[in-house]
């Protein structure tokens, strides 16, 4: 069987998705051992409680901090990773460009939704009987924001839909 060759435009959107989910897609697997530690259904061996030593007992991370680590890796893994190794390995189908196309333009509603909420967030600070309102993000902060992620997100995106004619 001969081996079909990947379009240009779609090796160049596979490994960027692979390069920007690459590390969150490593860091998954320890927070998810990390989370299940955290919520008390993975006992890892050398955490024991000690009575001399009843300072450190019980999980290794807080739950807050280890969800603060779990949901972006997972979500690194599964919007950018998956699809970048997919559309390496299962090549010339239309299924994967479809699936990765789908995931990518999810990621895109799911990222304008939790940016615009981001930059809508107030901190609220008392000084004595006023409670004072400030945004919690300036918007120099905000824009350099969305442009650092819609740039890592967009450019695979782009670059799938202009070779959708190969496929």
């Amino acid at each position: 069987m001969e081996k079909v060759s990947l379009p240009t435009k779609t090796k160049i959107a596979a490994w960027w998705m692979i390069i920007v989910g690459l590390f969150p897609a490593l860091l998954f697997l320890p927070s998810f051992i990390l989370l299940l530690n955290a919520l008390g259904i993975l006992r890892l061996r050398g955490v024991e409680c000690m009575a001399d030593y009843a300072l450190f007992c019980g999980p290794i991370l807080p739950l807050p901090l280890v969800l603060l680590i779990f949901f972006p890796s997972l979500v690194g893994a599964i919007f950018f990773f998956l699809p970048g190794i997919f559309l390496l390995v299962l090549r010339k189908k239309k299924r994967v460009r479809k699936f990765s196309l789908m995931l990518q333009t999810l990621w895109i509603i799911i990222l304008t939704i939790l940016l615009f909420l981001l930059c809508q967030a107030k901190e609220i600070s008392r000084i004595g009987d006023k409670e004072i309102m400030k945004p919690l993000l300036s918007p120099s902060d905000c824009f350099y924001f969305a442009a650092f992620a819609f740039s890592a997100s967009l450019i695979p995106l782009i670059l799938l839909f202009l070779d959708r004619k190969n496929f």
